[in-house]
């Protein structure tokens, strides 16, 4: 079915995009490599792969909300109401999380420890997707860089799915090409990664309201850059 699908031949071919690609849109966007090395550290351990699939987190906040848009045939024009995703969103857990209903229950801490989870990471996937697909892979990030599915147009792909197989079949390169191209696409970003703002790239970047994310990363840039 389609975990099978999912688990089985994974092999990476490619890659679409060079390592000279990736330097080149990286020094012409003023990105340095200290910085991506920090971003893809924090993001995911600066893996890409983990037995051949690309890395990925499942987020269960974001699959309630995105399964009630695709319930209601809104998903990518506005987000669901409180009470329409209490009435039409699906709930999938990943193995060994307590039950929960609201948001904040839902919700994973924001960054790292996932290398050695990708089974419970890839069964939530398939859960999630056999109820609503597309819902699915826009609830969970893929890559190098963690890039959330409802973020694959401004990372340059058409669909969710569609990114994280380029990713599956593009290489590390890939990945990071994703990754420059969802950080140009959005001016405040870029100006933050440009200005190592980590703050504001936090905010934009991983949506954390709070420090964390930002010193976590900032302390990450500060160890690559002293390295």
């Amino acid at each position: 079915g389609l975990l099978l699908a999912l688990l089985m031949d994974s092999k990476r071919r490619g890659p679409m995009a060079t390592r000279d690609d990736v330097k080149k849109l990286a020094s012409k966007l003023g990105i340095s490599q200290e910085f991506m090395t920090a971003l893809s550290r924090v993001e995911s351990g600066k893996q890409a792969y983990v037995n051949d699939r690309v890395i990925i987190r499942f987020e269960p906040h974001w699959f309630r909300n995105q399964s009630a848009a695709q319930a209601l045939g809104i998903l990518g024009k506005r987000k669901p109401t409180a009470n329409e995703k209490e009435q039409h969103g699906v709930i999938v857990l990943l193995p060994g999380m307590k039950a929960a209903t609201g948001d904040e229950g839902l919700r994973r801490s924001t960054a790292g420890g996932i290398s050695g989870q990708q089974e419970r990471e890839y069964k939530a996937l398939a859960e999630a997707a056999s109820y609503f697909e597309d819902a699915a892979y826009r609830s969970t990030s893929f890559g190098i860089g963690q890039i959330m599915g409802f973020n694959a147009r401004a990372a340059g792909y058409k669909t969710a799915k569609g990114m994280y197989e380029a990713f599956q079949d593009g290489g590390a390169e890939e990945q990071w090409m994703g990754v420059l191209h969802f950080i140009e696409a959005n001016g405040g970003m870029l100006r933050a990664a440009r200005n190592l703002d980590f703050k504001t790239f936090a905010t934009l970047y991983n949506g954390d309201p709070t420090d964390r994310y930002a010193n976590l990363l900032s302390k990450t840039y500060s160890d690559v850059a002293s390295a």
